[in-house]
């Protein structure tokens, strides 16, 4: 990521008298030569008043290092900016610009040039030198309030609080400049559940008076804690954190919330860490692996009786993950070092069977009918090997990723880092036929099989904190029918941890809150997706 250097510079306007025709040479002023890669209009408007910035891909900025000089001219009714010339009087630098206006495009905007400068007339450390914008015909907008300001005013005045960045334009109404900010949800601190609300407001730029505003509920929180899992059309499982205190160590409680009832219900607390959560397919038992130091204890809780039941395990087997196979058995999985101990067991016969290990220690399990696939850390790279087996005597290894889940018994779909850039790839691939039918890249932070049809994708919208939830269709990509595979949109988030119910058509939201308070996660039921559009 560019790291960008900011200094303090003088910025001076002069408006320039027409003179004689001539020149006058003095020998302590140079001209630097120069080339503009771009000129832009720039909406962001957080900066207000004219400004200059270094930009360089290294952590330290050195004279021999590559950089360039971004100029900012200020808020102002523009069509663009002309650079003129930059010259060097000693450690000052001037930059030379005229505005540009044409009644065709003439917006409200900040004019910024990025402009590549000849280096080897810098011979003094970047930060010894002062930058000077010189404007010969702009005017600056008499604003009081920038857009950081406004944004400030605003939660600041209605007790709010976000964690994205809201929708914001400056426009004219009358003789008034006035900032329109639109948050498509924002946490209301006026109340002390926290509800998510819709909010936009009008604000004054000039004076910094509120002259509008609208409030609409979204949703109010169904409890605190973080989803550890969920069966979409009947049940969360979450874990909430008790603080530790004189008397008590530091728990954590296990919830049961149905998506029917709307009824939550502690089943599990425990004094140690909650681990490895999961529903039987058939929803009678949840098994959870409770992690003590060095050591981990199996239970069961049938649904019906929320009543837990401790496994007897051997006192040299202590797994740390559990995933069903069937109603009734469980691998269970104990990684030490760079080994796994892989064992059954049965939940009717109370039995442990079939116990191996394999030279490899296992991440990312998943199971469909009678095919397992795992990865294999590599290194500290994101990217982990991606095996297949049917027993873990043989091993087949198939691609590099993470995160793989199955769709379907001979289909999988995984995510893939791009180590060459910040994206990363969402992948499909086919057992049969030992390649990757899909591929699409993006910023993708994780993914929700539906069904064999369709999968859900959270995706990370490009230099923005908000989340894009969309929806792919996989009949296509399965049968390797010809033609452009399209995505659907769902809804805009403000959480990457984002739950969809597709046969409802709503979604929960695991929030981490961006500020202090007696709890750090919520969950949130959106009823419709529409309110956070």
């Amino acid at each position: 990521m560019k790291r960008k250097l900011l200094f303090s510079s003088l910025f001076i306007f002069i408006f320039l008298i027409s003179c004689a025709p001539g020149k006058v040479n003095i020998n302590n002023i140079e001209d630097i030569d120069f080339n503009i890669e771009d000129i832009k209009l720039s909406h962001s408007y957080q900066l207000k008043d004219p400004h200059v910035e270094i930009i360089s891909n290294h952590s330290d900025l050195e004279l021999n290092e590559d950089f360039k000089i971004l100029v900012s001219l200020g808020i102002m009714e523009s069509s663009g900016l002309n650079i003129k010339d930059i010259t060097k009087d000693n450690n000052n630098i001037k930059i030379h610009v005229n505005s540009l206006y044409s009644e065709d495009n003439l917006q409200l905007a900040v004019p910024q040039a990025l402009i590549n400068v000849d280096k080897s007339l810098f011979d003094m450390p970047l930060e010894n030198y002062s930058f000077e914008i010189i404007n010969d015909n702009g005017h600056l907008l008499d604003i009081k309030l920038d857009m950081n300001d406004a944004i400030s005013k605003v939660e600041s005045h209605f007790k709010l609080k976000a964690n994205i960045s809201p929708d914001i334009q400056l426009v004219k109404q009358d003789e008034s400049l006035v900032w329109i900010i639109n948050y498509s949800a924002i946490f209301d601190r006026s109340t002390p559940d926290l509800p998510l609300v819709k909010f936009s407001a009008k604000i004054n730029a000039m004076d910094g008076s509120i002259l509008d505003s609208d409030k609409t509920l979204i949703s109010n929180p169904i409890d605190n804690g973080l989803i550890v899992n969920i069966e979409t059309d009947n049940f969360i499982l979450y874990k909430k954190f008790l603080e530790a205190s004189k008397d008590k160590n530091a728990k954590e409680e296990l919830w049961i919330y149905d998506i029917n009832s709307k009824e939550s219900e502690l089943i599990f607390t425990s004094d140690h860490t909650i681990n490895s959560t999961q529903f039987s397919p058939d929803l009678s038992y949840i098994s959870l692996i409770e992690s003590c130091d060095n050591s981990s204890n199996l239970y069961l809780i049938p649904k019906k009786t929320k009543k837990s039941l401790k496994v007897t395990l051997s006192e040299s087997f202590s797994p740390d993950f559990n995933l069903w196979k069937s109603s009734n058995q469980l691998v269970l999985l104990e990684r030490k070092d760079s080994k796994t101990k892989i064992c059954q067991y049965n939940v009717e016969n109370d039995e442990i069977s079939d116990c191996i290990q394999i030279n490899t220690q296992i991440h990312n399990l998943s199971y469909k009918n009678g095919n397992y696939i795992f990865t294999e850390k590599i290194g500290k790279t994101l990217n982990k090997r991606i095996y297949f087996t049917k027993d873990f005597k043989s091993l087949d290894y198939l691609t590099n990723g993470f995160n793989p889940e199955f769709i379907d018994e001979n289909n999988f779909i995984y995510l893939q880092d791009n180590e060459d850039s910040d994206t990363n790839y969402l992948n499909i691939y086919s057992l049969n036929k030992r390649k990757n039918l899909y591929s699409m890249e993006g910023y993708i932070e994780n993914f929700q099989v539906l069904s064999k049809e369709d999968i859900s994708f959270t995706e990370k919208k490009d230099n923005y904190n908000y989340y894009i939830l969309s929806k792919l269709s996989l009949k296509d990509i399965l049968n390797e029918t010809p033609g452009k595979v399209e995505t659907e949109f769902i809804s805009c988030s403000i959480s990457n941890r984002v739950f969809y119910n597709k046969n409802h058509d709503l979604f929960y939201l695991n929030i981490d809150l961006p500020f202090e308070h007696r709890y750090k996660h919520l969950t949130y039921l959106v009823d419709s997706i529409e309110d956070i559009h």
